[in-house]
């Protein structure tokens, strides 16, 4: 870990065993971490769980600018490029789902979340599309093979035209190699 987990933060979860948690981060949950092999905050969350109806309501910030700290421009405009992730209970099955919005509020996000019947979301990135970006890494056999979403692949490529300067591209393709030689590494796959 970089820094402390705060409480109160949403947070999703990969324990060392592969299993994946979105919650609120709680001081008691500090007894996790010697389990986790990574966590990421951000924000307060989007959607919670309400035991009372059994599904997932926006979170109490949700619509609120300044103590959701959901940023935008200094008139809180909120509208603009986000991503975020929920979870899923359906079918006996759990999904993370993944969402990109080209041009959306908190809320809205919260409203999606919500449609998919999640029971936790959380905000993640926003306002660039090389900061919304997603990929898949894909166990194949002994080897891991890289699914770019169509969306930010086409994006990318575009944002990659932009990337004249030669230390920026290369920055570009270091991360990328590290990130693959570090779950080669965890997963003892081969590239």
């Amino acid at each position: 870990m970089f820094s402390k987990l705060q409480p109160g933060l949403a947070t999703v979860l990969v324990a060392a065993d592969g299993g994946v948690q979105v919650k609120t981060w709680q001081p008691s949950d500090d007894s996790l971490l010697e389990h986790m092999r990574y966590a990421r905050q951000n924000g307060v969350p989007l959607i919670e769980y309400d035991p009372h109806t059994a599904s997932g309501i926006p979170g109490d910030l949700v619509n609120l600018w300044g103590p959701g700290n959901w940023s935008g421009s200094a008139a809180e405009d909120l509208r603009t490029l986000r991503a975020g992730l929920c979870l899923q209970n359906a079918y006996g099955h759990r999904y993370l789902i993944y969402g990109y919005f080209s041009a959306a509020t908190p809320s809205a996000m919260a409203r999606v979340f919500q449609a998919y019947q999640c029971t936790y979301a959380m905000h993640l990135d926003m306002n660039a599309l090389e900061h919304t970006y997603l990929a898949l890494y894909v166990r194949s056999g002994p080897q891991i093979v890289v699914e770019h979403l169509r969306w930010t692949a086409v994006g990318i490529a575009v944002l990659g035209s932009y990337l004249t300067d030669a230390g920026a591209q290369a920055t570009l393709a270091r991360n990328n190699t590290e990130l693959l030689q570090q779950l080669q590494s965890v997963h003892g796959l081969t590239a």
